[in-house]
């Protein structure tokens, strides 16, 4: 979009209100829910929202969101708050699509379920006979459909399930069945099933099974070019080397082409809010059954544990499925190049909640949906409303646990100091605050040291007290610490060490270090040797992430190849 909306177009169009919240830049513009009288109870809650996602959208430095709230019956409240365009202050519209990303995965279990009704597809068939071009190496069982919906086939996360070298084949690092872990790959393999068994493009199958019977008129099935002109201008990070802080540097993105079932489909609050009214009655929407019932309760049944999406989760096919405040939701959350969206849906109460920022910041905008979900259920059981969460963002949770002086084997040391909830390294007569980042890491504000998060160790685990820190390359002990102090690499391994990159918009660099008697990706994830040149990512211990060292030149591997996809070696630090 490159023109600025003036307040008379906005107040022109299809919106109902449009005011600015409080002081400064903030837009909130509440549209048209639909074509009956809104419910006047629930006014206070959407004041009360507004408030929110205002104070939310400040501390979490978000440039603008789109929500929807919808129920059995249809769309409650649909709203846009902030800036498409930060620079011009143009402000978020009703139409623009936001990418929804992995909430696309629902979309493609809503599919498949349909194909399994039609008996097209097999839910607990061997992939290997009908998905020949997805290789495998496992000595285990076979991976079968359901497998693949649930995230436990025990492939790796990558985007890619199709091997650019087609003699290599992904390895498979537990049973099927045995964990949860996310994947990606799992989904787009799944998109091209639906493929083969519908006998359409993933799209056309998309839209033919699911946007049209559900009237979603704005959304599209892939993201192209033609898509990026209806969205809002979004944001990443000025730097994608190194993690980033809570309301560090970002810049316009560059545009996407995305057609991965895992993550492809972009949408507008109105259509989002037909979606949310669908799943709300469990698989019907305007006495059209989208889903059966069958279909409905395997899609939402708890089939696997997910602490992934959180301590009380588990999965369903293309959801997880949770029990929060006492109520059964099933909800999902997705992250894209450049937007951030969670989706909620309270099954007992009949309501949901979709929300999406555009820009990927490292966050979810989870605490919003939760929150609006809380504020209707109080205002239809006639209760006080709750109080908003917390926002503490841009300070350290548990602050002083991390407080000390660390000392590394050759006897340099640093000292972690805390001031209230806030952190700082003292290293080399240096003091530098420590930041936090949205996904719960902490970073040093200094440029030659924020490549690498601060990675606090506890001996004895969660709950106990930190005794030593991994910061790259680096490992620091506290006096607590009663482990090795010092560590023998194999030589070998200095081959791999260094700087990795691949230049897609979705991954950037990673670096290989030793410390701690261990080679780490960027000091966070541990390696566990699987083979000469080859790793297990070994955080969780069963992660079927791998990867792999090759090209060698003079020694030193030029090639990371991480679950399929290449990072080559960055000769900068």
């Amino acid at each position: 979009m490159t023109e600025r909306l003036t307040r008379r177009e906005i107040l022109g169009g299809s919106l109902r209100a449009s005011v600015a919240l409080a002081a400064g830049r903030f837009w909130v513009s509440e549209l048209d829910a639909q074509q009956r009288a809104p419910d006047p109870s629930l006014e206070p809650s959407f004041r009360a929202l507004d408030t929110f996602v205002r104070d939310y959208m400040r501390a979490m430095d978000a440039p603008g969101m789109t929500l929807v709230i919808a129920n059995r019956s249809g769309i409650l409240r649909a709203a846009t708050y902030g800036f498409s365009d930060v620079d011009q202050s143009v402000p978020i519209h009703a139409n623009q699509l936001f990418e929804i990303g992995s909430i696309s995965k629902s979309f493609v279990a809503i599919a498949v379920l349909q194909l399994a009704d039609e008996k097209k597809i097999d839910l607990h068939k061997p992939i290997a006979e009908f998905m020949p071009w997805l290789k495998v190496d496992s000595p285990f069982a076979p991976i079968t459909v359901h497998h693949l919906l649930t995230h436990t086939s025990g492939l790796p996360a990558g985007l890619n399930c199709l091997l650019a070298d087609p003699h290599l084949k992904f390895r498979v690092r537990y049973a099927p069945g045995e964990h949860f872990s996310y994947c990606n790959l799992a989904y787009q393999a799944l998109g091209y099933l639906v493929w083969q068994a519908d006998g359409r493009p993933f799209a056309d199958a998309i839209r033919e099974r699911i946007l049209r019977p559900l009237k979603m008129e704005s959304t599209e099935p892939v993201i192209s070019g033609e898509t990026r002109l209806r969205e809002p201008r979004s944001y990443n990070p000025l730097l994608d080397d190194r993690p980033l802080a809570v309301g560090g540097r970002l810049k316009p993105a560059p545009p996407l082409v995305m057609d991965n079932a895992a993550g492809c489909i972009s949408s507008t609050p109105r259509d989002m809010g037909r979606y949310l009214q669908m799943i709300a009655s469990r698989g019907a929407i305007d006495g059209t059954r989208v889903l059966s019932d069958h279909a409905f309760a395997l899609m939402t049944h708890p089939h696997t544990k997910a602490e992934t999406f959180g301590p009380t989760a588990s999965y369903g096919y293309g959801l997880a499925v949770d029990t929060l405040d006492g109520q059964t939701i099933v909800r999902h959350t997705g992250g894209m190049v450049s937007f951030a969206s969670a989706l909620q849906v309270d099954l007992d109460e009949g309501v949901g909640v979709f929300a999406s920022i555009n820009a990927m910041q490292g966050y979810r905008p989870n605490p919003v949906a939760q929150f609006a979900l809380q504020l209707i259920r109080a205002a239809h059981r006639g209760q006080a409303l709750p109080d908003p969460p917390p926002l503490n963002a841009r300070t350290v949770a548990n602050a002083a646990e991390f407080a000390g002086r660390f000392t590394s084997p050759s006897g340099a040391a640093v000292e972690i100091v805390v001031a209230g909830a806030e952190l700082a390294m003292i290293r080399d007569g240096k003091r530098m605050p420590i930041d936090p980042t949205a996904d719960g890491g902490l970073i040093v504000r200094d440029a030659a040291l924020d490549k690498w998060p601060l990675n606090f160790q506890r001996e004895k685990g969660l709950g106990t007290p930190v005794t030593d820190l991994v910061h790259g390359p680096n490992w620091y002990f506290h006096s607590r610490y009663t482990g090795n102090r010092t560590f023998t690499y194999p030589s070998a391994w200095d081959a791999f060490t260094g700087h990795y990159r691949n230049d897609s918009p979705w991954y950037g660099s990673l670096r290989v270090v030793k410390a701690r008697g261990q080679l780490w990706i960027d000091g966070v994830i541990p390696l566990e040797a699987d083979g000469d040149s080859a790793f297990w990512l070994n955080d969780p211990p069963y992660n079927p992430g791998r990867i792999e060292f090759a090209n060698r030149i003079g020694g030193t591997c030029m090639l990371a190849r991480l679950s399929g996809d290449d990072f080559w070696r960055a000769m900068v630090p």
